[in-house]
């Protein structure tokens, strides 16, 4: 088979497009099916790549061919930097996957605005609130747009019925709640772009339902705050006006109010100084309707119904806990899952799935557009529209 010509490539380019990737020269190299030395010399501009050893970088980078052929670095992607790490993670690096969640909500938010403004529909902008300073007041408003009823809250026992109803509330406000696959937890609870409309919560999809409802009411507050900074648990010490802790304080005041709490039997009840049993945590979470129990037990920290040692005991226990479980299940080998279309209606979440739809009804979008969107083949996508409009 004939080799295919050179092609006359700027290197700086190409080393852009790695480290957008995130990606070493030895890894880039090894899955692009290239020598270390002939990548090196091709980023020094030094050598060149065959038409097909630049498909195959461009494969490597997801990248399209055509922007491996810009003369210059573009200026149009920028690292995001507003997502929520646990504190153990290297603040300055981005993992692949990490990359690829960012860049596809970007992609999944120019597609949904290009959707409405195709259909002649406004997207609409969230009303939020915003107050620094006083927690509280911030948590209170905050619960009046969700429109919250804590009796109606306290039915929903299950947790997955928990996360679905907090995250239909945060999406009814125009915000497009989606979830990440493949990224470590250790890396990334969830993150939030909000430079212009629809404004974007990305959530980890390994996390547990109501971890998940925390990061949610969190990166909420954040966009309220109209802050976009680096968010991450406050497990290490903070000072007091931290904004981390400051959200972390709004989203434990949204999910459990004092009222609500302090007029509880079973906390009216409960002698301080003694240990709070498992299932006195278990049994408020269940009719908090979405509270983790190291919610609840920071809360009533605030509240001065426990000490700060007893909740970081417990924090520190149930993470360990946590982690084991999903070592465990991640060591059985696993016997299916999910099936497709709702892992994708999961990540892509309702709002966007259904604009496609309506899209491909008005005849905007063609069926090829649709299973691209939507990460499905034909087969699934009847099931996936029947989940959408439940």
């Amino acid at each position: 088979m004939a080799r295919t010509p050179d092609v006359s490539v700027s290197g700086l380019v190409l080393k852009w497009a790695r480290d957008q990737r995130g990606l070493s020269v030895a890894i880039a190299a090894k899955r692009s099916g290239l020598t270390e030395e002939k990548l090196i010399s091709i980023e020094a501009n030094e050598g060149s790549p065959s038409l097909a050893q630049l498909r195959g970088l461009a494969k490597v980078y997801r990248r399209p061919l055509i922007v491996l052929l810009l003369d210059e670095v573009p200026s149009s992607f920028q690292p995001l930097t507003d997502y929520r790490r646990l504190p153990e993670a290297n603040r300055n690096a981005y993992s692949p996957e990490l990359r690829d969640e960012i860049k596809r909500a970007i992609q999944q938010r120019t597609i949904y605005s290009e959707i409405s403004e195709a259909l002649e529909q406004d997207i609409l902008e969230p009303q939020l609130p915003a107050v620094l300073g006083d927690a509280e007041k911030l948590a209170n408003q905050i619960r009046s747009l969700l429109n919250l009823n804590q009796e109606v809250i306290g039915k929903v026992r299950d947790s997955d019925d928990a996360f679905s109803f907090w995250r239909s509330k945060v999406e009814d406000l125009g915000v497009l709640v989606l979830e990440a696959s493949r990224v470590e937890m250790t890396e990334m609870r969830g993150f939030s772009i909000a430079d212009v409309l629809p404004y974007v919560i990305v959530l980890n999809g390994a996390d547990s339902p109501r971890g998940k409802i925390f990061t949610l009411i969190h990166e909420l507050g954040h966009l309220c705050l109209r802050n976009y900074g680096v968010c991450d648990l406050h497990t290490k010490p903070r000072e007091r006006d931290d904004l981390e802790v400051y959200c972390n304080a709004v989203a434990g005041r949204v999910l459990v109010p004092a009222p609500f709490l302090l007029d509880l039997a079973i906390v009216k009840q409960h002698v301080f100084g003694n240990t709070w049993s498992e299932y006195e945590l278990k049994t408020i979470c269940e009719i908090s309707g979405g509270a983790s129990a190291e919610a609840i037990l920071r809360r009533l920290v605030d509240l001065g119904k426990a000490t700060q040692s007893e909740y970081e005991n417990y924090r520190d226990h149930s993470r360990e806990v946590y982690e084991e479980s999903r070592r465990e299940r991640r060591s059985k080998k696993s016997k299916g899952g999910p099936p497709p279309h709702r892992m994708q209606l999961r990540d892509r979440g309702r709002p966007f799935v259904r604009s496609v739809f309506n899209a491909y009804g008005e005849g905007y979008l063609s069926l090829s557009d649709v299973t691209e969107f939507v990460g499905l083949r034909v087969k699934h996508l009847e099931k996936l529209q029947r989940e959408a409009f439940k």
